[in-house]
């Protein structure tokens, strides 16, 4: 499961709000009800978000761990981070992870 919690964390480190970060991003409204909502939205505006904010997308979404039976938390109940891409002049995504370990 994908929740944006880091996002919320992110806007209060930044003093902003919600408001502040639909104008920033050129978001609708209803975009930003359903990241309040940790509904399903667009890759795209993932990425407008970073952009705009200036960080990471780990600073944005993470991915939790749960459990597809029952819908709970996974055992441990942990979150991970996703990996850390960059995007290099020519727009090709790389995994920093994989790149520094070779």
């Amino acid at each position: 499961m994908i929740t944006f919690d880091p996002l919320w964390k992110t806007l209060t480190a930044k003093h902003m709000n919600k408001g502040d970060l639909q104008k920033k991003t050129g978001l609708s409204s209803a975009t930003i009800a359903k990241l309040s909502k940790g509904e399903d939205v667009m890759i795209s505006v993932v990425d407008r978000i970073c952009e705009a904010l200036q960080v990471p997308i780990y600073d944005v979404m993470e991915s939790t761990n749960a459990s597809a039976d029952n819908g709970s938390e996974g055992e441990s109940g942990s979150h991970t981070k996703l990996p850390v891409v960059a995007c290099d002049v020519l727009g090709e995504v790389k995994d920093i992870d994989r790149l520094s370990s070779s």
